[in-house]
């Protein structure tokens, strides 16, 4: 991913209306790890790969519990990064 697609898109008016800031500011960095970590792995990483990785499953949990993040099964969700992803690999 890092050398075909090296950056998502980031959008300031987005995150400060959205959701995330009602999470502590612990989690909303927690947030842009995962966002960083998913974005490299092609938008396929595992909760349990997350977990092993960046500690601190209560941050994680939080991130879930607001519904920023999803986990079905064991995958990690990020809906806004899976749009950038499809629409960036179907163009290319």
């Amino acid at each position: 991913m890092s050398k075909r697609l090296p950056y998502f898109q980031f959008e300031p008016a987005e995150y400060l209306a959205g959701d995330i800031m009602f999470c502590s500011y612990a989690s909303q960095g927690m947030f842009n790890n995962i966002c960083a970590l998913y974005w490299q792995k092609d938008c396929k990483l595992s909760y349990s790969q997350t977990i092993k990785r960046l500690g601190n499953e209560d941050l994680i949990k939080e991130l879930i519990n607001e519904n920023i993040i999803k986990v079905e099964v064991d995958a990690i969700i990020i809906n806004f990064l899976n749009e950038q992803y499809n629409k960036a690999t179907s163009k290319s």
